[in-house]
């Protein structure tokens, strides 16, 4: 069985274009995938910490040697880590802001993207020292911007 999830990024609820249209892919996506499954993440409503010098020592740290407050440290991105190797298929909803993706979506990319468990550094081979652990799966980015809205006299709502 095919496993998609879901990540929309923007802050917006009803007013978000990017929700609207990862929502609709999502909807054909089922229709085309029946026996399929989808999983949803709210990152502009439920954002993932970021990052912090408490997460990088257990991040770097092997785990027969994390402390229990190492553990806790990451265990919200172990449980983002896995929730996302899970999958098959990614579909997200990215708005722009300020000319770059909401500071959510760095930082879920932050938790996710992990020494040991999403990539390795092999340092001993010079012509390609990192690799991904991530294989066989298919990425679907839906990006929504805008420019109206900003002209003398206008007000954008």
């Amino acid at each position: 069985m095919v496993h998609l999830l879901h990540i929309d990024s923007s802050p917006r609820g009803a007013r978000s274009h990017s929700r609207r249209l990862s929502r609709e892919f999502v909807e054909a996506w089922k229709q085309s995938h029946p026996t399929g499954s989808v999983s949803y993440r709210d990152l502009g409503h439920n954002p993932p910490p970021h990052v912090d010098e408490a997460w990088i020592a257990a991040a770097f740290t092997s785990p027969e040697q994390r402390t229990s407050q190492m553990w806790e440290a990451i265990e919200i991105s172990d449980r983002l880590v896995d929730e996302f190797l899970t999958a098959d298929v990614y579909v997200i909803g990215i708005p722009m802001y300020n000319f770059t993706v909401p500071s959510t979506l760095k930082a879920y990319i932050d938790q996710i993207v992990r020494v040991g468990r999403t990539w390795l550094f092999e340092p001993e081979d010079a012509e390609m020292p990192y690799k991904t652990l991530v294989h066989n799966k298919k990425m679907f980015v839906i990006t929504a911007r805008g420019d109206g809205g900003y002209g003398s006299g206008v007000s954008k709502a």
